[in-house]
């Protein structure tokens, strides 16, 4: 972080992030989105800047985008999304326990299953003010709550995906407008963790 801890001292913590938000917001799944958790809860929680070169560094170092989010998006109900993806017998539902496999079912989804997932990617405007994408994270929170419920209360998905949804929330106002719609669209996407909607949860507990 020692390039950043540079950035941090010359441009601030805010001027630093809008100057490197922009080239990796469509990596933050890397590593279980815990870069963004350490910028995001980091210094968007607490204000510690020192926060933000460790968080960023994480977010350069695990840098993964999935896949190419779709070219045309139309979904806009992630709580819709899940329930559609339930019903998707093109998807897998893999057996064993996913915070134990996890990293190997999204490496399969990821592999053979990338083109349908993307048909449930979110719709967000590049454009979009902070203030709708805020209320969109809000949205988002609340559909992945009810997913947190379905799955029996998972530590997992309360960690992994709540938690990242939260982050990502505190991120929002030191984003451009495209990298905010980036940031919604990433967090969203069922080929991130959401993919796990039926990894995770399975026909059976829904």
């Amino acid at each position: 972080p020692t390039r950043r801890s540079s950035d941090l001292r010359r441009l601030g913590a805010e001027g630093t992030m809008s100057k490197y938000l922009p080239s990796l917001v469509d990596g933050v799944l890397g590593k279980l989105f815990h870069g963004m958790h350490t910028l995001g809860l980091g210094y968007g929680m607490t204000g510690d800047k020192d926060m933000v070169a460790q968080g960023l560094a994480w977010m350069s170092t695990a840098f993964s985008p999935p896949a190419p989010l779709a070219a045309s998006p139309t979904a806009t109900n992630l709580t819709q999304v899940f329930a559609d993806m339930h019903q998707d017998e093109r998807l897998p539902v893999y057996p064993g326990d996913p915070t134990m496999f996890y990293g190997v079912y999204l490496g399969d989804l990821i592999a053979n299953h990338s083109a349908t997932l993307a048909e449930y990617d979110l719709r967000v405007e590049d454009d979009m003010e902070l203030e709708a994408a805020l209320a969109l994270a809000q949205h988002m929170s609340d559909a992945v709550m009810k997913q947190f419920a379905a799955y029996n209360f998972s530590h997992f998905t309360n960690v992994h995906y709540s938690g990242s949804v939260f982050a990502m929330k505190q991120l929002l106002r030191f984003a451009d407008g495209k990298s905010r719609a980036v940031l919604l669209r990433e967090c969203g996407r069922p080929s991130s963790t959401t993919s796990a909607s039926r990894a995770e949860i399975g026909r059976a507990h829904v």
